[in-house]
């Protein structure tokens, strides 16, 4: 079994879409459960042969002081399996829309997505006549992994650690 932990549900969309050849994947929202109940439940994880990635915003901070905050946080946690998105969920969203999605939906298209922030993104949309969760359904739909990969270090980053080797696996 695969742990997914996210912080809320625009991060779970995105994570079920990019783990979606991982039928055995649970998907954990800890920003709705309290701090102990998470390190707990990573604890209990270390212990066994299941895998886990934690997911975090780096909301402006080094990627090495995020990692720190969430260790001090969460002590069992194994710093390898700690996902930092820079700079927040949106950045990955941002990446993985294509030209022609911006253009339908009257999206400023810029090739660089590293530093979009949920304040950045909203600028972006602003335009948009759909709302930010009805783009970022969209965005999900027809999320273009090569094209995020080249616009966003840290999808990259992430896309090369766990995503581009892994075999899919099925229920046994």
């Amino acid at each position: 079994m695969l742990y997914l932990f996210v912080e809320g549900a625009d991060d779970r969309r995105l994570v079920n879409v990019l783990f979606h050849n991982t039928e055995e994947k649970s998907i954990i929202e800890y920003s709705r459960r309290n701090n102990s109940s998470i390190a707990k439940f990573i604890r209990a994880l270390n212990g066994t042969s299941d895998r886990y990635i934690f997911f975090a915003d780096s909301d402006t901070k080094s990627m090495d002081q995020r990692k720190s905050d969430i260790k001090t946080k969460f002590k069992s946690i194994n710093e390898d399996q700690i996902v930092i998105v820079c700079i927040e969920i949106e950045s990955w969203y941002y990446a993985g829309m294509n030209v022609e999605l911006c253009q339908k939906n009257k999206i400023k298209f810029k090739d660089d997505a590293n530093r979009v922030s949920k304040e950045g993104f909203l600028s972006l949309i602003k335009k948009c006549s759909l709302q930010k969760t009805e783009i970022m359904i969209e965005v999900a739909k027809m999320f273009d992994v090569d094209l995020a990969r080249k616009r966003n270090a840290s999808f990259s980053d992430f896309y090369d650690r766990y995503i581009k080797n892994e075999e899919p696996t099925k229920a046994v």
